[in-house]
């Protein structure tokens, strides 16, 4: 009895290979608790800071003066003065000087935010590309083992030989291996990723640039505060007379109120306040003439993830040219009927599959660098 050489079945690589582009579910990466607390930590020190200088700002000052003055026929006048004095513009400071340390929480918020983008985005797309193709590997094994045991079935009823259950055993046993290769590079990933589903790039760059925007308004508001004023002072004021002949001294415990009012301006507000808001406007050109507005960091990061897209395309292309990949040789061998030929048209079909699941994963990951640049404006 002649026995017939069982093979891996084209239209069985064909449904292995079919489920490697449906969708995978995604493992979020690590939370953001210690970002979080850093900002927090830092938050609570400038708003503690701020609060005192608000404090400052808000209280009079208690001014205590004593003014002496002498006369030619040596009569002397001396006046005391206590009183509290408080300059209107320091309520105006004191609103900047709150606004300015909001701002300066949300730009360190999110340049922390920031830094993390820059330094495990990439990290993270490695994160999701081996997961998938880790799903890739997982569904590769489940078709394969009742592939199996249909030939072990067939090998004892002498319609399949050992050969071919030792090549079908052997494909799956590489693509286990590969699996568990797949599974040591996620878990080295996993360790420095934090990849956060739904952060993009394009939105977070908007919000620093806001925040930085918002910063450098009230600091130049903050400024032009010092170029006016209005203090108000009240208080009480004693003469205390003294002379050679002390009995002319009766008004000497005499107390009286006082109250002034000093205006101030300066007269080089104008060109002053002008050229703050110049150096603003070129502060934030400075800034936007930077690679699309972004840190240095953030834009090193991009541009390698231009380089490794262009790498991974390279790469695709050489994978879907693999030969064989096409079905050629399959076709080639079609009218032969040997069992050496059908064995070989199994080990064949073999190494499609598992250039499949490399092609679909590199896929992946030119899809996941593609979305990251869009997100980021390039």
């Amino acid at each position: 009895m002649k026995k017939k050489s069982f093979g891996l079945s084209l239209g069985a690589v064909l449904v292995l290979v079919g489920v490697f582009h449906a969708p995978h579910a995604w493992a979020q990466g690590a939370d953001a608790a210690d970002e979080a607390a850093d900002a927090q930590a830092y938050c609570t020190f400038i708003k503690q800071k701020a609060k005192a200088q608000i404090i400052t700002l808000r209280s009079p000052d208690l001014t205590i003066r004593v003014d002496n003055n002498s006369t030619e026929n040596q009569k002397s006048q001396t006046k005391v003065v206590a009183s509290l004095s408080k300059d209107l513009v320091d309520f105006n400071k004191s609103r900047y000087v709150r606004r300015l340390a909001d701002n300066e929480c949300e730009v360190y918020r999110l340049s922390l935010q920031m830094q993390n983008a820059a330094q495990y985005t990439l990290a993270g797309l490695d994160e999701q590309a081996l997961t998938y193709k880790l799903g890739l590997f997982d569904q590769a094994g489940n078709q394969m083992h009742p592939i199996i045991d249909k030939l072990k079935q067939q090998v004892r009823t002498q319609n399949a030989t050992v050969i071919d259950l030792y090549n079908a055993q052997s494909l799956l046993r590489k693509v286990e291996t590969m699996a568990q290769q797949t599974k040591r590079e996620l878990a080295a990933v996993r360790r420095t990723s934090q990849w956060r589903k739904g952060v993009s790039l394009n939105d977070l760059l908007k919000q620093v640039w806001q925040a930085e925007a918002g910063r450098q308004t009230n600091l130049t508001q903050l400024e032009k505060q010092g170029n006016w004023g209005l203090e108000l002072q009240a208080g009480l004021k004693k003469n205390l007379n003294q002379t050679n002949n002390t009995s002319n001294n009766s008004d000497s415990n005499q107390v009286d109120p006082y109250f002034s009012v000093n205006a101030r301006y300066n007269l080089g507000a104008v060109a002053s306040n002008r050229l703050l808001d110049a150096s603003r406007d070129s502060y934030m050109k400075w800034k936007s003439s930077q690679v699309n507005g972004m840190p240095k960091e953030l834009a090193n990061m991009i541009a390698s993830a231009v380089k490794l897209k262009n790498a991974e395309k390279e790469r695709l292309e050489q994978l879907s040219g693999y030969l064989g990949s096409d079905g050629t040789l399959v076709q080639l061998m079609g009218d032969l009927d040997s069992p050496e030929a059908l064995n070989f048209k199994t080990v064949l079909k073999g190494n499609q599959l598992l250039n499949a699941i490399e092609q679909s994963y590199t896929q992946r990951r030119v899809d996941l660098l593609t979305q990251l640049l869009e997100e980021s404006g390039l």
